[in-house]
């Protein structure tokens, strides 16, 4: 597992993952809640949630000409990976 892969892990266990009681959307209830948009959007989060995006589409060798996801949860995302494989000196479709 690559560090920044143990490191956005450990990030969102801190921001996202929480205890309690909850009440969801379908009516049913859980004993825990994740929302990984509080570790997507924070800046730490978003640089690893990049890099981390950029090494798996690299690791499984896609020629990547496009990122995209429903709107809000991926809108994030997309942007980190972006940037990663810019500041990698790279566009997603380089090898």
């Amino acid at each position: 597992m690559s560090q920044a892969k143990d490191q956005l892990l450990s990030l969102l266990a801190q921001k996202s993952f929480r205890l309690g009681d909850f009440k969801l959307s379908s009516g049913g209830t859980s004993d825990y809640y994740i929302d990984c948009r509080t570790t997507t959007l924070d800046a730490q989060g978003a640089r690893l949630s990049g890099e981390v995006f950029l090494e798996e589409i690299q690791a499984q060798g896609w020629k990547a000409e496009a990122i995209g996801g429903l709107t809000m949860g991926a809108d994030p995302i997309v942007v980190a990976a972006s940037v990663a494989a810019s500041h990698a000196g790279r566009r997603c479709t380089d090898s």
